[in-house]
């Protein structure tokens, strides 16, 4: 994780403490015994040694067997920067480097949420006694932040305990855990020193009077016990010593000033106030501010100012000023030399930028109020390119650094924000930044002023390939076209940007029916990910070959596709929750055109919650809306299934996503033809507006080969309800031939079979014969006899007589196999319909022997939640233990999944 330049070590650095603080007796002994609490919060105002005291404790946990992890929160931290923290402070303690890789830092897309996920599971998994200390915890003010950190608190694993020290609770949902005796808390009156603590501080150097005195004016504030003994010395006065200082924050600042600051020479005022500027002291980039070369010299000439200058602990020549020092200095740099302190972090932007501290250059840049800067940064580091290199987890805090001024001077900085956008679900917001960036750069030919017209031009074509693929709309052929970059360096630091761009062509490809150019692509793609290294973009060609092998009936191909993503998900990325949802959408398709209708029980419940957190292209959410379609009805009611589809359009409606608006329509006609409601299904069709004539349907500039199956589908029903029989005789031959030609086997075994019962209905029995055994043949090759099962009560008749006419055993064993479908239809269905879904998770959770907790971990919901669905799992299986629930559930219809 060292290789990753942009995370700071010494965030994960603790600071040294006095040896004289070691006393701290009273305050230690509540916080000495970890174990007994999940979580110890420290809370009081700025110098109340809560830091130390916590350095302190590290020590001594390290003594008695634990392993401590330390990390300081800074005020710009958002989810992302802070799940990657995180990751990092464990592995500094030898936790989670496996799995929590530098590549898996930088990975596009890693949900903050599922890292740190994968954190906790890292974390138990290791079996050590665990200590997290956050410090700072009050700069935490992003709100996706503190629900990650909350979330994190919630479902720590036992084996570790967390400490946070705070001025005041940023918004952490902490009361409860105190109120229930899980966390012990140290305020104020814990933190500061008693009067004997501090008499022993002092050592002597008090007479009773004095440290009376000096008690009263300090209220035991530690940080003004530890100023005021290094005021002191070896000398008396000290009742003269304290007239400046009270536990105010403003009178404080007098005694830094009077007491202090104004002690020193001219040139440690001088070099104090340019270090003010940095976070962390590191002497090669403070003399780069200053331009100079004194500045280790000048740092070990300071020796006398301990508590004031902080070395880090463990690290050689690393600083840190004390906050309220730092702040003090840094308000008087800006007041009485603002020119001076404009320029120093300026220095600071671009140097940190140059070491590769993107995020903490952006942020000098904007102390400096310097527009122009952030953006020349930004850019300097690749834009868009950010990333494809590095995923979502700089690229989130560098968009809150941009502003509509950034972006109107720098617009190819725009298309960063349009990335943002689309991965938050934000598409409607994305599509009219876009367009606005088209007018502002004469339609993406124009860049700013000393700008670079050829990449925008080519960053354009990027995410205008972006918005079509997440907005559900097929890439053109002009679009394609252009997204071939033919000129583009092919050399290991190109390769994840090439890998994204064959990517998005071999989708489109695959969109198209084109399968020997998303092939192609696909290849070239994988091959680009893997020279960068990036399993994470190889999973998204797995689940694209295997939809391909899918739609061509190879089921073993695609049953190995979806296999091997699924490995990799458990290996590389198991508390994805976005990419394992992908995996079991695709899954379960396939194992439904096989009729395998156990398989996706409970699989998908909650689809449109669980998507609507996701990110999703049109087939996963086409795939996943059939899916969930065809098992409500089968396993439920039409009533269900319809309540399914009416909130699966209030989703796309409310994500912008009008192409699937159109194929949810299709999808409610075939289920209430497929339920024999023929008259609610004409007049559905009619006031829908889908395509009603070949030419709209097998439109590739504009439908995916999923939307000319559905529409096709739905229209050749319709027609044969209305008896318009050579209307839908043309519209099944086209679907024919398109199927046929690209070698379609799934919608082209249902065309079979709809144009079997179209030619019956319409007394051509010869074509009806000739359409049933085609029908018949392929899905003996492919296994894709779900066609049949949907519609087995209209084709029974039909298939009757071709089984007494045909002379073919397979043809009669394959019917007699249907048939037998069908009444294991009637006998099971809606058995496991007794169970809800959430109750099917938590059946699914006891098969495998988890207790309640960590049941409730999985769902993301209370224990008491879980024992509720117990409760009444055992009312229904009339069970009185848990594995008897199981077994007689299973009786009913439930399935557990492998």
């Amino acid at each position: 994780m060292n290789s990753t330049p942009w995370l700071i070590k010494a965030k994960v650095t603790a600071p040294k403490y006095h040896v004289a603080l070691e006393t701290r007796d009273i305050a230690m002994e509540k916080l000495s015994a970890p174990s007994q609490f999940a979580v110890s919060i420290l809370e009081a105002p700025g110098g109340f040694g809560k830091s130390t005291l916590l350095a302190l404790w590290r020590t001594h946990l390290s003594e008695c067997g634990y392993e401590v992890a330390w990390l300081t929160l800074e005020e710009e931290e958002t989810a992302s920067t802070l799940s990657a923290y995180l990751a990092f402070a464990f592995d500094t303690v030898g936790v989670g480097g496996d799995a929590l890789s530098t590549s898996q830092l930088s990975t596009p897309d890693l949900d903050p949420a599922h890292q740190a996920n994968i954190l906790s599971t890292q974390i138990q998994a290791s079996g050590k006694k665990l200590v997290l200390i956050l410090d700072d915890v009050e700069n935490l003010i992003d709100e996706q932040a503190q629900r990650l950190l909350n979330n994190f608190i919630r479902h720590a694993p036992e084996n570790l305990h967390i400490a946070l020290a705070y001025r005041q609770n940023p918004g952490l949902a902490l009361s409860k855990l105190v109120l229930d005796g899980m966390a012990v808390m140290l305020s104020v009156d814990d933190l500061r020193f008693s009067f004997d603590e501090a008499a022993s501080f002092f050592d002597g150097l008090l007479s009773k009077r004095e440290t009376k005195a000096m008690y009263e004016k300090t209220e035991g504030w530690p940080v003004a016990l530890r100023l005021m003994k290094n005021a002191i010395g070896g000398t008396g006065a000290a009742i003269d010593k304290l007239q400046f200082f009270t536990s105010e924050h403003g009178l404080a600042a007098d005694y830094l000033e009077d007491q202090f600051y104004s002690r020193l020479s001219k040139s440690e005022k001088t070099f104090l106030l340019d270090a003010s500027v940095l976070e962390w002291i590191e002497p090669p980039l403070l003399d780069n501010l200053r331009q100079k070369n004194d500045a280790e010299a000048v740092l070990g000439g300071l020796a006398h100012l301990e508590g004031i200058i902080v070395p880090l602990d463990n690290r050689e020549k690393t600083y840190r000023l004390h906050g309220l020092f730092r702040q003090y200095l840094k308000e008087t740099l800006q007041r009485e030399n603002s020119d001076r302190y404009t320029l120093l972090h300026q220095r600071a932007a671009n140097a940190l930028s140059e070491r590769g501290r993107l995020l903490t250059a952006l942020r000098h840049a904007s102390y400096a109020n310097d527009t122009d800067l952030i953006g020349h940064l930004l850019e300097k580091a690749g834009g868009i390119r950010l990333w494809l290199r590095e995923g979502m987890t700089r690229v989130i805090p560098a968009n809150d650094m941009l502003n509509d001024e950034i972006i109107e001077k720098f617009p190819r900085l725009g298309f960063l924000r349009c990335i943002v956008l689309i991965k938050q679900g934000h598409l409607k917001g994305a599509q009219d930044l876009f367009n606005r960036l088209a007018e502002t750069t004469e339609g993406f030919q124009k860049d700013r002023a000393k700008g670079d017209d050829r990449e925008l031009y080519k960053d354009h074509i990027f995410v205008r390939s972006m918005l079509a693929a997440y907005g559900c709309v097929p890439l053109s052929k002009e679009l394609i076209s252009d997204l071939l970059p033919g000129d583009m360096d092919t050399s290991n630091e190109e390769a994840t940007t090439l890998g994204h761009h064959k990517t998005l062509l071999c989708l489109a490809s695959h969109q198209r029916a084109e399968f020997a150019n998303a092939w192609r692509f696909g290849k070239e793609a994988a091959e680009h990910f893997r020279a960068a290294g990036s399993r994470y973009g190889e999973l998204f060609i797995d689940f694209h070959f295997g939809s391909i092998a899918m739609v061509r009936g190879e089921v073993e191909d695609a049953d190995n596709y979806y296999v091997q993503s699924q490995k990799a998900i458990r290996q590389f990325f198991p508390r994805d929750n976005g990419l394992r949802l992908i995996n079991e959408i695709l899954t379960a398709e396939l194992d439904l055109e096989r009729n395998r209708i156990n398989r996706i029980r409970s699989k998908l419940s909650n689809i449109i919650d669980r998507l609507h957190g996701s990110e999703a292209w049109f087939d996963i959410y086409a795939a996943a809306y059939s899916v969930v379609t065809e098992a409500t009805l089968y396993e439920e009611s039409l009533d269900n299934a319809l309540d399914f589809l009416h909130a699966a359009l209030e989703h796309t409606e409310e994500q912008g996503l009008a192409k699937l608006n159109n194929y949810l329509m299709a999808l409610k006609v075939m289920a209430l033809i497929n339920a024999g409601r023929h008259d609610q299904a004409r007049l559905s069709y009619d006031r829908s507006g889908l395509p009603d004539n070949v030419e709209t349907i097998f439109n590739q500039q504009i439908h995916t080969w999923r939307e000319m199956e559905v529409f096709a589908c739905a229209l050749i029903n319709i027609k044969t309800i209305e008896e318009a029989y050579e209307e839908g005789k043309a519209v099944a031959d086209a679907l024919y031939r398109f199927t046929t030609k690209r070698n379609l086997m799934r919608p082209l075994i249902r065309c079979l079979i709809l144009s079997a019962l179209l030619h019956e209905r319409s007394d051509d029995k010869d074509k009806a014969t000739t359409s049933i055994a085609e029908a018949l043949k392929y899905a003996r090759h492919t296994d894709y006899i779900r066609p049949f099962v949907r519609r087995i009560g209209d084709l029974k008749g039909l298939l009757k007589q071709y089984q007494k006419a045909t002379v073919r055993k397979a043809d009669k064993h394959q019917i007699e196999r249907l048939f037998s479908f069908s009444v294991e239809a009637s006998e099971t269905n809606g058995n496991v319909a007794v169970f809800s879904p959430r109750e099917i998770d938590i059946l699914q959770g006891l098969h495998t022997g988890l207790q309640d907790k960590m049941i409730a971990r999985r769902l993301g919901v209370t224990p008491h939640a879980v024992r509720y669905h117990l409760k009444n799992i055992y009312a229904k299986t009339n069970a009185n233990n848990r594995m008897q629930a199981v077994n007689k559930a299973r009786t009913m219809g439930f399935e557990p999944r492998s």
